[in-house]
């Protein structure tokens, strides 16, 4: 009944999400416990001091200890007092210390100097503790702590992403990217709603005092993720003042040459700040502050595909694809039914594949006006002729500051603020920046500013029970802009039917596009956390019950294309049912439009809320055998709009005008809930583990476990989609496969009504693209279990594990449900009359819950933690990772077109390997100071100890096998009209030999074929893979001694220090002109110097 209570008396969440707690049993030595006696533990460098008694089983338990270093003490009477000092505590550990107590006078003690056990005793969860002389010592690129991610065994990351590459995209022991949760204090730093579920900023490499990444079955606590928990602590200050001051450089002077570049890339990179922090009052109130500064400007490599001066004249003569058949080009102009076959259309070749200028639309020859010249020679199709240095700029400042009180023995609490901002202008690839858009470099103007605010306060209610209470806080703010934003440019180009907003995207396939999406966005969110959580000791068991609530009212204003996204296939001047024809530039030329949208929305105002409850109970069973045993019950109701500003679709309800089945409902008209789908009550989720001492000891452990764990429902974002009478999302789709086209260039667009209430009606829709969630939306979850064995042997933990991950319902890519069914392909009618809702172009299910995967993995670690001037860790993964569909949110390793689905109506054909399947991975890293000098084992004192001193090597690598790919065709011949990628015919392995692959032909390009027309392609989702990485960052430090307290470092840093080509993945679309070639690697050798003073 009592647990019932403070079940029901608690709330919120994440208890020990960033602190450690000691625990561990007291003794005699016949093995007898020793109730009563009392147990202090005391931070040596803040002087903070904790004490609780061993209970009638001999227990004790003190729970909220920061990262840090303590003594713990243990007397009773009639026994000598027994001291443990140098006990180091880390990021949410459960250390367990036991005490034998011998007989004797209280004033006798027994001091013992030695480090919490290395194997973990009391917990199944799996996971990896970076500790801080790790996060500021290893040559970290970028500085982010988040990046540190990738020490950790079965763990595959893929990098960073945002305008400072703050946000970690990793696939975390078989979960997916962007379905972590990221914590820092205890709070989280993500945003929600109007974007996938990203971190709004990271910390500074400087402010955290150490990281932990949960990769598998962690405790009840956690709530919201399928694929991991990052969790960060910031540093306090302590009894004495310490700071840092630092500055790190660098030029592309020390710098290799790109493997694709055709100069050096320019480099000029400073990152400059410091760090303070100390008593305000001693044992009392402490406090710590950091703020850092970053300014680079940096030329990114950038290979693009261009018309040459002919192209854009009309000549196309000798045109060939990667494999050297001719394409030869038709006018459709002059398309008209076959005489042997009225089924099939015929065309008119132009003669040597030159295109008269007479035929030229002036829109068309304005706009390829824009394209620069090639400057270097591509291959045999053509392809990669433009090889371009971009300029890439960004501005970012980072604060932290932090204050710790103690008001009584009772009552702590502690504040934490932190912020982020960045300014990057648009880096432009092409002379005119409002014609660019492309390149690895940002291609808008962004500025962003994130904060947040973290608070804690801690409850001693009695000896064996406390109370947590927390409140976060994030706000963001970002803006984006293309340089063409008000330059009047479609009148220029004279694009008629379009707003004048911003330069129109021209896509023509197979080369680089004009102009950029996502031209303007302003983005506003203000998530906040509330949490509350029981902890409560009793006996031989630790009880934890919590509550976490959230809410989050966001502002998102999204023009993707204004001015109109233009798509010119190769299709549109190729011969039906002939795939070795036709040019998109060419049809561009000719302004023949295969498929146009114009995106224009107003501002979507979101909000969320968020509920979860949790009970964990940690059951020491014997002194030899631990039990966690929890459960959790999540509750995200569906978010909803306070302008009603969603839509849905009915597809039973006959349309008034078409009289067919489908009809476009508006939220909170004619009954249609105000929520974007049914809220899913059914998310209780338990959890169950195990840790087992065989041998008694502290050095070997036997531990497993197994849970469900419930996913975030909108990692996905929400963004603009399914707002049709609100915003403006018009899209053309030529019906028949490209052979018609939507509307000539010259012509502009045709009228289109502007969406307002008077839209809002049943007849809405005829002939546009409907996008709509389901109203059953079930809640991604996991199944996650392990089993393995931890040994400490010579001070280096040895661990084996089997880890497993199981995914469903988990979010997919945007389906169309209006796909005509295999069996009508081909039949009487146009391809428009087969479709199930023939009254619109296209039916979009958006982010779809159908997805399934399946992770399996053996993972080996070696760890020794820092002793004798020596740190290392090396962990290896063997994994196979399967799944059917790939992520809607881009984020996989691989990443490719072929990871989608192909037919509507056969899913089961998508299961195959997944983007972020390695099958081979292994991270490493140590840290080793050299045995001489003032304090080291050789050379003490002197000249020469000056000299050969104080230095200090680090090293950081990952090596991994390569990702899975797929390949899709250009051509789409399947005519079930709009199934998702067509994939292509596959012949034999397409596996080249070692000897043979190189960068132009990765795998034999001949093994595929173009699927018959009415027919969906052979291939697998996944079937070749893509080179493996490997890279290895090194450092070398020098410290000088200046006086008591105070030095100087140098520090000399290789980012990639063997220069190894970490190539990307190669073109996957067959027939295209860079099919089978790669023209992306990693960044060459990049050195990095800093001075950081420590006082």
């Amino acid at each position: 009944m009592k647990l019932v209570v403070f079940f029901l008396s608690a709330a919120a969440a994440v208890l020990q999400a960033q602190n450690a707690q000691i625990t561990g049993r007291v003794a005699d030595p016949s093995g007898a416990v020793v109730p009563s006696a009392e147990v202090s533990v005391t931070n040596v460098d803040t002087g903070d001091r904790r004490s609780t008694s061993t209970n009638e089983q001999g227990y004790y338990t003190v729970l909220f200890l920061i990262p840090g270093n303590y003594q713990v003490q243990v007397q009773r009477q009639g026994f000598r007092a027994a001291s443990r000092t140098g006990v180091r505590l880390q990021v949410d550990q459960v250390a367990r210390l036991d005490f034998t107590l011998e007989v004797g006078g209280v004033t006798e003690a027994v001091d013992v100097v030695g480090a919490a056990p290395l194997v973990e005793s009391e917990t199944s969860s799996l996971g990896q503790v970076v500790n801080n002389k790790s996060i500021v010592e290893m040559p970290l690129n970028g500085r982010n702590a988040w990046h540190l991610v990738q020490l950790t065994a079965a763990t595959v990351f893929v990098g960073g992403i945002g305008d400072a590459r703050e946000i970690p995209v990793a696939s975390m022991a078989g979960g997916r990217a962007f379905s972590q949760m990221l914590w820092v204090d205890g709070g989280s730093v993500q945003k929600s709603a109007i974007d996938r579920s990203m971190a709004e900023l990271a910390p500074m490499v400087d402010a955290v005092e150490e990281f932990k990444v949960i990769t598998n079955n962690y405790a009840a606590e956690y709530g919201r993720s399928t694929g991991g928990v990052f969790t960060a602590v910031t540093k306090s200050g302590t009894n004495q003042f310490h700071g840092t001051l630092f500055e790190f450089l660098r030029n592309n002077a020390f710098d290799a040459r790109n493997f694709f570049a055709v100069e050096q890339a320019p480099l000029r990179y400073n990152q400059f700040g410091g760090t303070l922090g100390g008593p305000v009052r001693k044992d009392k109130t402490h406090f710590f502050a950091a703020l850092e500064g970053t300014k680079v400007s940096q030329g990114l490599t950038g290979i693009f595909t261009l018309p040459t001066p002919e192209q854009k004249r009309g000549v196309f003569t000798g045109l060939v694809d990667a494999s050297r058949r001719p394409l030869p080009l038709y006018n459709p102009f002059s398309t008209r039914p076959s005489p042997a076959n009225p089924s099939l259309r015929i065309r008119d070749p132009f003669p040597n594949n030159v295109i008269p200028a007479a035929l030229h639309d002036p829109v068309a020859v304005r706009a390829l006006s824009y394209y620069p010249d090639p400057n270097v020679q591509g291959n045999v199709a053509g392809a990669n002729n433009y090889n371009i240095n971009i300029a890439s700029k960004r501005t970012q400042y980072h604060g932290t500051a932090r204050v710790d009180h103690i008001f009584t023995d009772r009552d702590r609490v502690f504040v934490r603020y932190m912020n982020q901002y960045n300014f990057t202008p648009q880096s432009n690839a092409f002379p005119e920046p409002a014609a660019s858009g492309l390149g690895p470099g940002p291609t808008r103007n962004i500025s962003n500013m994130a904060q947040t605010v973290m608070g804690s306060y801690i409850r001693t209610l009695s000896p064996t029970l406390f109370n947590d209470a927390k409140f976060a806080w994030v706000r963001q703010g970002r803006s984006i802009f293309h340089a063409s934003v008000g330059g009047n440019w479609p009148e220029k180009l004279g694009l008629r039917g379009v707003d004048p907003v911003a330069f129109p995207v021209f896509r023509p396939q197979g080369y680089a596009a004009l102009g950029s999406a996502n031209t303007f966005r302003e983005q506003r969110g203000s998530p906040y956390q509330f949490m509350d959580s029981l902890n409560w000791t009793r006996g031989n068991h630790n009880v934890k019950t919590g509550f976490e609530y959230r809410w989050n009212d966001s502002a998102d204003e999204f023009d993707t294309a204004p001015s109109g996204d233009l798509t010119f296939a190769q299709q549109g001047t190729g011969l039906q049912g002939v795939t070795l024809s036709g040019n998109g530039l060419a049809s561009m030329l000719l302004g023949f439009t295969t498929n146009a949208s114009i995106r224009d929305a107003p501002v979507l105002r979101t909000r969320l809320h968020y509920f979860g409850w949790y009970m964990q109970d940690d059951w020491k069973v014997t002194p030899r055998f631990t039990l966690n045993l929890g459960v959790r019950y999540d509750v995200e109701p569906s978010p909803y709009s306070p302008d009603n500003s969603f839509n849905t679709l009915d597809g039973n309800a006959i349309h008034p005008v078409a009289r067919v089945p489908g009809v476009v409902r508006f939220a909170g008209v004619e009954g249609t809930p105000t929520n974007l789908f049914d809220t899913d009550f059914n998310n209780v989720t338990p959890r169950f583990g195990f840790a087992w001492r065989p041998l008694g000891d502290d050095r070997t452990v036997v531990r497993g476990g197994y849970g469900i764990f419930i996913g975030n429902t909108n990692d996905i974002g929400y963004g603009s989609n399914a707002r049709l009478g609100y915003s403006l999302d018009l899209l053309l789709v030529s019906p028949d496969q490209n052979q018609t086209s939507v509307f000539l260039l010259k012509n502009g667009f045709p009228a289109y009504e502007k969406p307002g209430p008077a839209s809002r009606n049943a007849s809405f829709g005829l002939n546009s693209n409907i996008s709509y969630y389901e109203r059953e939306r079930p809640t991604p979850y996991s199944q996650q279990f392990n089993l393995g064995v931890q040994r400490e042997a010579g001070g280096v933990l040895f661990e084996g594990q089997y880890i497993g991950n199981l995914g469903r319902k988990l979010t997919a890519t945007n389906a169309s449900v209006n796909q005509v069914h295999p069996s009508l392909v081909g039949g009487a009618g146009t391809i428009q009359s087969r479709r199930p809702f023939s009254q619109f172009s296209d039916v979009t299910l958006v982010a779809p819950n159908w997805g399934a995967s399946s992770y399996h993995a053996f993972a080996f670690r070696a760890e020794k933690r820092y002793q004798n001037g020596l740190q290392f860790l090396f962990n290896y993964t063997f994994s196979k990772f399967i799944d059917n569909v790939d992520h809607i949110a881009s984020g996989d390793f691989g990443g490719t077109p072929g990871a989608g689905y192909q037919d509507f109506y056969n899913r089961r054909l998508d299961k195959a390997l997944s983007p972020n399947d390695v099958k081979h991975l292994a991270h490493f890293n140590a840290i080793y100071d050299l045995p001489a000098g003032p304090g080291r084992r050789f050379l003490q004192r002197g000249a020469l100890s000056q000299i050969l001193g104080g230095w200090q090597l680090s090293a950081l690598g990952t090596i991994n096998s390569g990702p899975p790919f797929g390949v899709v065709t250009q051509q789409n011949t399947c005519e079930c009209f709009s199934s998702g990628g067509q994939r292509a015919n596959i012949l034999r392995d397409p596996a080249l030999p070692a000897a043979e692959r190189t960068v132009q032909r990765w795998f034999d390009i001949n093994a595929f074929a173009q699927p018959e027309r009415f027919r969906f392609g052979t291939a697998a989702r996944s079937v070749g893979r893509a080179p493996g990485l490997f890279n290895v960052d090194l450092g070398v430090m020098k410290n000088f001694r200046i006086a008591e307290g105070k030095r100087l470092q140098f520090r000399g840093e290789m980012f990639n220090a063997f220069n190894h080509a970490n190539f990307g993945i190669p073109g996957t679309a067959f027939g295209g002109p860079n099919f089978g070639a790669i023209n992306a690697a990693g960044d060459a050798r990049i050195m990095q110097m800093g001075l950081k003073f420590y006082f």
